[in-house]
């Protein structure tokens, strides 16, 4: 059921902060109809970073994985960002054009960045439950750690 309720709020949470940076960078750079690629690819890089942190809940350590997948997805958008930008930069161009054309690179990145970042954050939220008074010291069921305090100490 948590991984039901984790796939749920990472679409949509995930989904509306993507959605939300790109809208705000499109107003910010005057967007045109060229726009539309950056909402096309989005529910790609939605769908595809949900599959693999809910194949990351599977594992036995989740929070190592999930970590692990957020830094992996995060590399490899910021690797595509480089590969546009080269394209983009190296494409011969007018500088107003070119300009024009990296904020769109801009806009796709830092989108789909959104999205990673909050689905690693909901999903790290809802992997494993945390114990009820904080994890003190003394409540785990370790026998060689010993309670520092009261009744019995003489």
């Amino acid at each position: 059921m948590r991984l039901v309720l984790a796939l749920f709020l990472g679409l949509v949470g995930s989904g509306f902060a993507g959605f939300l940076v790109a809208t705000i960078l499109a107003e910010w750079a005057r967007g045109d109809q060229g726009y539309i690629i950056v909402f096309f690819a989005l529910p790609i890089v939605i769908l595809v970073a949900a599959v693999v942190f809910a194949i990351c809940w599977a594992s036995a350590t989740q929070r190592r994985t999930i970590n692990g997948a957020a830094i992996a997805l995060a590399a490899i958008v910021a690797f595509a960002f480089a590969i546009l930008s080269a394209v983009t930069l190296g494409s011969g161009l007018e500088r107003w054009m070119i300009w024009r054309d990296m904020q769109l690179v801009i806009t796709i990145g830092a989108s789909a960045l959104a999205v990673v970042v909050t689905q690693w954050l909901i999903f790290r939220w809802l992997s494993e439950p945390h114990s009820a008074d904080g994890g003190s010291a003394g409540s785990g069921s370790n026998p060689s750690v010993q309670s520092q305090g009261g009744a019995g100490a003489a």
